[in-house]
């Protein structure tokens, strides 16, 4: 829908428009009917959207840099969704195993994923085209004179960025988890467009895929604890049968959560970029 006629892309332009393809793709599905799969597909193109335009910007000296706010407040409502979304299958998971009855939390979470779909539903219907195609044609008149050659040394230079910030943050791991995680998944992103990777072999990209993996899961279940928290505090009462299985489901929550935080600390470790 928004293909530049130049055959000399460089590919950043050619990642964007495949991520802006999926992207258009999954919203017409979303306005359909929302659902595990393409929220997640929606809610990746436009992460890999976002850090095309944090790398592009590098290269632009422009104040009238477009927005992304509309295409942002999708993301954030449609990410409410898929964490209440995960955190029903890993309670309903956990629940199962340690045969702990959990009805009203469950009905609680069922009830907020309703408003959650519905709400990332109504904003899929607004117009997010009109942004898209605006932020398409701007960046593809910035970087349409950058070459391949010029992309692969400011990745080059910016993972040398980052790596530094994560020898800083390592040193507090449990307590920037979140930010060490975005700061990965840029990386990742980052590295998987030149040809040729510029700073990890297939070994280590195969590692820092499963630390991210571990981080993701740690996420999970970090927004886990805290919406069953949250509930025991506010509607149960102490002595009941209910409160005493949500503050065991919290402890096994609280366990998974910081076994997923270790292992992507001793993932990281194996990469040795914070040494």
């Amino acid at each position: 829908m928004y293909m530049t006629t130049s055959s000399e892309k460089n590919f950043l332009l050619k990642h964007w428009e495949e991520q802006t393809e999926v992207f258009l793709k999954n919203l017409a599905s979303v306005r359909l009917k929302p659902g595990k799969r393409n929220i997640h597909d929606l809610r990746v193109a436009i992460k890999k959207m976002k850090s095309t335009l944090r790398l592009a910007n590098l290269f632009i000296h422009d104040d009238k840099k477009p927005d992304f706010n509309s295409i942002r407040l999708l993301f954030r409502l449609t990410g409410k969704y898929r964490d209440v979304e995960m955190s029903i299958f890993l309670l309903k998971k956990i629940a199962g195993k340690e045969k702990l009855e959990l009805p009203s939390l469950i009905r609680n979470l069922r009830a907020m994923l309703i408003v959650t779909r519905n709400t990332a539903k109504q904003e899929a219907q607004k117009d997010q085209e009109t942004e898209l195609a605006f932020i398409h044609n701007w960046i593809s008149g910035q970087l349409s004179p950058v070459s391949n050659n010029m992309l692969e040394k400011k990745i080059e230079e910016q993972v040398a960025c980052i790596t530094s910030e994560l020898k800083k943050l390592h040193e507090k791991f449990s307590q920037h988890a979140h930010e060490i995680r975005i700061r990965l998944k840029q990386l990742f992103y980052w590295l998987k467009l030149p040809d040729v990777n510029p700073f990890f072999d297939k070994g280590q990209m195969k590692i820092l895929d499963k630390v991210l993996t571990a981080l993701g899961n740690w996420h999970d279940y970090f927004v886990l604890h805290e919406k069953t928290k949250r509930f025991r505090k506010e509607y149960l009462v102490k002595n009941t049968p209910e409160y005493s299985y949500t503050r065991k489901a919290e402890e096994i929550i609280k366990l998974l959560q910081e076994q997923w935080l270790t292992s992507a600390r001793k993932g990281l470790e194996k990469l040795e970029i914070i040494e």
